[in-house]
């Protein structure tokens, strides 16, 4: 099955913006242009670094520098997408879906072994004069009545 950082490859990164917005605090941040976050500087509140706000986070951090600040985001970003979903092991699922079609197929052969030999005892019925001449009998009597 594979892990939850293998699965981390499929969501979409984070884009931040070029741009530096400010609160009427003073207090700077910049945001993504999806997704909730924002990178807050500590320096309103008297703390070196850089913290993680938003999508229901009180806040995380301090971080040393931006970029830590970001990978942070990601990687709540991340770990927030896929832990609603439920990991399929493919392998399981393919083994899964191929017994299925043999049951099927065989359900399909035994019809068709089945009519097959239907059919083959019909045939020899109908090679079989004392059968056919006493099936035109009884059908001259039914149409006599």
């Amino acid at each position: 099955m594979p892990e939850q950082t293998d699965l981390a490859a499929l969501v979409k990164p984070l884009v931040w913006e070029d741009k530096v917005y400010e609160y009427a605090t003073g207090d700077e941040y910049i945001a993504p242009t999806a997704g909730g976050y924002r990178i807050s500087n500590g320096r309103p509140f008297g703390v070196d670094g850089f913290f993680v706000v938003g999508c229901g986070l009180d806040r995380s951090g301090p971080y040393p520098t931006e970029e830590a600040a970001k990978a942070a985001a990601q990687a709540e970003h991340e770990a927030r997408t896929l832990s609603p979903m439920t990991v399929i092991d493919a392998k399981a699922l393919v083994k899964a879906a191929l017994e299925r079609a043999a049951t099927v197929v065989d359900r399909r052969k035994s019809i068709i072994e089945v009519g097959t030999e239907l059919s083959n005892r019909i045939r020899a019925l109908a090679d079989d004069p004392e059968v056919v001449a006493g099936i035109v009998e009884q059908v001259e009597e039914e149409n006599d009545e």
